[in-house]
């Protein structure tokens, strides 16, 4: 059994129009709607994979209960946190002449310590027990970018394994506690040592090239 991690989900909405107008209305089509995060697309390949895996993810707030009919329609099992503030939405609108893409993300969830307290007592008590656990995407707003840090040393401590793919700060600190895999592409790892190694990123992007 495998699981997903989405700590900072959303809902992804995607809307076309025939040319961006400024300081005019632009009038759209409704697309597509879809529950978002890097956890829902890991679970959506693992189950093209014909593999068992569950989604845990914090779901609440006005659009918590389309997520989870979004979730129930794609037949991705989760596991969804109450929380109470909103999960964030993002909007993606697409100009049908041009083809360009423009995107409006949320910055993310507010969640609460109780709520954070809630997902360590889950993770410590899963059942069926995880063969691995992949820990995906951004953390939501405010929280501690140690986050994952200390997720992943719970769950070792274990004898789970754990598979790590985030960016900046968030993956900086889940590294410190040795994640079993790490997915990483040259730019994030750039961004790291650039960071926190002093290592030029122009340099270090030439070097993985």
């Amino acid at each position: 059994m495998i699981y997903t991690l989405t700590l900072n989900p959303a809902l992804d909405i995607t809307i076309t129009t025939d040319a961006i107008s400024k300081d005019s209305i632009n009038k759209t089509e409704l697309k597509s709607v879809s529950a978002g995060g890097k956890g829902f697309n890991t679970s959506r390949a693992l189950n093209c994979l014909k593999t068992d895996n569950i989604a845990i993810a914090f779901c609440g707030g006005l659009f918590g209960d389309d997520m989870k009919k979004l979730l129930e329609k794609e037949k991705i099992r989760s596991r969804l946190i109450p929380i109470r503030d909103n999960i964030r939405v993002n909007i993606k609108v697409i100009e049908k002449e041009s083809k360009k893409l423009v995107e409006f993300n949320e910055k993310g969830t507010l969640v609460q310590q109780d709520e954070m307290d809630s997902l360590a007592s889950i993770l410590k008590r899963l059942r069926p027990k995880p063969e691995y656990i992949i820990i995906s995407g951004s953390l939501p707003d405010k929280t501690d970018a140690g986050t994952y840090k200390k997720i992943i040393k719970i769950l070792k401590a274990d004898k789970i394994k754990m598979l790590l793919d985030a960016s900046g700060e968030a993956l900086y600190y889940g590294m410190l506690s040795l994640p079993d895999i790490v997915k990483i592409n040259k730019y994030e790892i750039s961004e790291v040592c650039k960071k926190y190694f002093k290592i030029k990123q122009e340099k270090l992007i030439a070097d993985l090239l």
